[in-house]
Formats: C-alpha cells, structure tokens, sequence
C-alpha cells in the first residue's frame, strides 16, 4: 500500500512539474578561439528564434551577452549566414570567421550543430557544446530516486519474508 502511495505521488510531482513549467530548450555554450588566441565564450539556445532572419542566406541573434578572456563585454548582434560564397560561419563583435555550416534547419528556425569546427581561412575554433534542459535533469532524477525506493522496499519486504521464514527453526 504504501509502495502505490509512493509511486502515485512520485508521478504526480512529476507530471505537475513538467506541466506547470514551459518548455526549456536546451542551451549551448559556445567558445570560439581565435588565431591570436582570444577566446570568446557565449550562450544560445539550441533553436533559437531569430531577431531578424533573411531565408536562404542568414538570420542574427540581437543582445548576446558574452565575455572575451574571462571579461564581459557589451552585449552584441550575432549574425549566422549560409552564404554560399562563403559555406557557412558567423560574424559577431571582434569576430567572423567563415567557411563551415553551423546551424541546420532553414534561417526563421534554424538549430545549431553541437561539435567542434575548424575554421581555414581565420585559422580559428569554435566548440559548440549542448547542455541538458533542466526538466531532463529533473526527470531523469526523480527516476533514480524511485527505483532507489523501490529497491529498498524491496529489500526489506525479502529481508521480513526470511527472517519470518527462519523463526520456526530457530524457537523450535
């Protein structure tokens, strides 16, 4: 009985979270080092939804915080292009390295590609690196500590069984 009462509120949190919550999209961190060796750091959104966007060519991200060799800088515009002269890249403040696709989908819902790029042209790199949402963490938790539970339940259910099984030899 117990063990239903458990499990009933276990899901019921679990299904009032993930319902009174709105969907977060997972974030990816971006670190691009540039030939001189700067190192530029910021975060998106795996799909972001663009500020303005031009479809088959481009679409830009206004207002991203990001930090160069640890500082903060001011805000700025990052512009992801598809320009086929140029294959692919970004262009963003003290930045624009060209020649590699970064994102897939088309410019008004575009999703980046998490790996690691080598840009020839700027000899520079940028990591893409995907982070889990929140809510998966969440989820993913609230499973290890039910079966956790469970595995304790039962224990203790088999560990009651053999010692009752094992009274009679021994008092008789």
């Amino acid at each position: 009985m117990r063990l239903r009462v458990l499990l009933i509120l276990i899901v019921s949190n679990v299904l009032a979270l993930s319902a009174s919550r709105a969907k977060a999209d997972a974030e990816d961190v971006f670190t691009y080092t540039s030939y001189v060796g700067n190192v530029f750091i910021w975060d998106l959104p795996s799909s972001p939804i663009p500020s303005s966007y031009v479809l088959l060519d481009a679409f830009t991200i206004d207002d991203v915080p990001f930090s160069e060799n640890g500082v903060p800088q001011t805000s700025g515009s990052f512009v992801f292009f598809s320009y086929p002269a140029y294959d692919g890249g970004f262009t963003a403040p003290d930045m624009s390295p060209s020649g590699i696709q970064l994102y897939s989908g088309s410019e008004e819902a575009p999703t980046f590609l998490p790996g690691t790029y080598m840009f020839p042209l700027d000899e520079g790199t940028l990591v893409i690196a995907a982070t889990p949402e929140p809510s998966s963490l969440l989820l993913f938790g609230t499973g290890l500590l039910a079966l956790l539970g469970l595995s304790l339940c039962l224990c203790r259910k088999s560990l009651k069984e053999m010692v009752c099984d094992l009274l009679p030899y021994v008092s008789g």
